[in-house]
């Protein structure tokens, strides 16, 4: 099965990190793809997580991998404390690619 998909398809990818704090993984996405990440806050995403992209659109989220109650949100990866989302994106593959540079990031699902 391949990872690629069509241009015209939107593409959710789901990175984690064991390594790098939020701050630490904004930075070096933003060197690696030119993608710019705001801080924001939700005790919905566990406090505060990055955010880019356009609502509606493609989105970009850094989050802690835990809610406002400290359950894990991404049960199936609980080891890795910090998430990179990659929503709606039709650039996926290209980002990808890109994304092999930030040394402890891991691709970690596509749907």
């Amino acid at each position: 099965m391949s990872d690629t998909v069509p241009v015209s398809t939107h593409v959710y990818d789901l990175y984690g990190t064991k390594t790098l704090s939020m701050g630490d993984l904004r930075d070096a996405i933003q060197s690696n793809t030119g993608l710019w990440l705001d801080l924001r806050n939700s005790q919905h995403l566990g406090g505060d997580y990055f955010r880019g992209g356009d609502i509606g659109g493609e989105e970009f989220t850094i989050q802690q991998n835990w809610d406002e109650e400290g359950e894990t949100i991404e049960e199936e990866f609980r080891e890795y404390p910090v998430l990179f989302r990659v929503d709606r994106s039709r650039r996926a593959d290209e980002l990808r690619e890109a994304l092999k540079g930030v040394a402890g990031l891991q691709f970690l699902k596509r749907s």
